[in-house]
């Protein structure tokens, strides 16, 4: 988890974090959205002037959020969000196998059951490359980890 503190007045959230990261805001809005942003006032951290629990601090905001001067913004791993990790999100759903060797397996893709998912934002969605990475965790892939160990789709 990253902390920054915020020296300024008034700017939105999702703009200042622009300035300090290389991501777009968008992406800053899927990651406010999934509650993985909040911040507190340095004054009073939680409200009752303890100290936070462990993995409980700072307060849920919305992307049009405006920081204050001196609020702490804490900002969950976004690298999680770029590469194969973000996959442990994805249901472990149960397909049949048809075949399974040493190079390829082959399997009953159920109706309903995505691919792959549409983006990082999606993985929520049952899909066999969910199915594939909770089976085998390293997956080979080319290009997009989103894809990954998908070669053909036989009808």
């Amino acid at each position: 988890m990253t902390e920054l503190i915020y020296h300024g007045n008034g700017e939105r959230i999702d703009t200042r974090l622009t300035t300090q990261f290389p991501y777009s805001r968008n992406f800053f809005h899927h990651i406010i959205e999934r509650e993985g942003i909040k911040v507190e006032s340095q004054k009073s951290p939680n409200g009752s002037g303890q100290a936070p629990v462990e993995g409980q601090r700072g307060k849920v905001i919305k992307k049009s959020h405006k920081l204050s001067e001196g609020e702490v913004v804490f900002i969950d791993d976004v690298t999680r969000y770029l590469s194969s990790a973000i996959l442990d999100e994805a249901p472990n759903i149960d397909i049949p196998i048809v075949l399974e060797k040493e190079d390829y397996l082959v399997i009953n893709k159920l109706k309903g059951v995505l691919a792959h998912p549409n983006s990082v934002w999606d993985v929520g969605q049952p899909s066999v490359v969910g199915f594939l990475y909770h089976r085998y965790k390293d997956l080979p892939s080319i290009g997009n980890f989103i894809r990954a160990g998908l070669l053909h789709r036989l009808d």
